[in-house]
């Protein structure tokens, strides 16, 4: 037995396998979505994006990626806003001023400043279990994609805070404009 290669052999196989270890736990190159942009980009082991190596990613070639076109009409501010359909007579409005919450144009992020009015919405709610919120957006096509999305944003970030939908009515308003943000008016159960 003193001639075989069996030592050398599992020292190959040990060798082989750590190597096979370190080498999966390097960074790796994969197409993703950035910014709704295929791009490559180094990725780490937890999915942490290190740097994009290239914006030109042609993993889509021969593909046509659709986006929905969220240009906004052009606000004219001499003109008055026309709504075509007001449902105020259904809710008891609640004594409260209403609170906006501001998005980019075209975008459905939160901000800072989203949040923070957020919270404040949050803070009445908990003290007056009998309030509803009334979540409107106004646009040129009523419930558009762009404010469904800024609405669900809105709504995503109450139930994380333990405000559910049983507390929330979505009505979206038509008219001569699109407007960037998100009308919170408080009524009553």
């Amino acid at each position: 037995m003193s001639n075989t290669n069996f030592p050398r052999f599992v020292l190959l196989l040990s060798l082989l396998g750590f190597s096979l270890t370190l080498s999966s736990q390097a960074n790796k190159q994969v197409s993703i979505l950035y910014n709704t942009k295929l791009v490559l980009a180094e990725v780490s082991p937890e999915g942490k994006v290190l740097r994009i190596i290239d914006d030109t990613a042609d993993d889509l070639k021969g593909y046509v990626l659709k986006t929905q076109d969220y240009t906004a009409v052009p606000k004219d501010e001499t003109k008055p806003v026309v709504v075509d359909k007001v449902l105020n007579n259904k809710y008891i409005y609640a004594d409260i001023d209403p609170t906006l919450i501001y998005f980019e144009k075209n975008g459905a992020i939160l901000s800072d400043k989203a949040i923070e009015s957020l919270e404040s919405t949050i803070k009445y709610l908990k003290a007056d279990p009998s309030l509803r919120l009334l979540v409107q957006t106004l646009d040129v096509h009523a419930a558009s994609p762009l404010n469904k999305n800024r609405v669900s944003a809105v709504n995503t970030y109450l139930k994380i805070r333990g405000i559910g939908d049983e507390n929330t009515v979505y009505e979206p308003l038509k008219g001569e404009t699109n407007l960037d943000e998100v009308k919170i008016q408080y009524i009553k159960k």
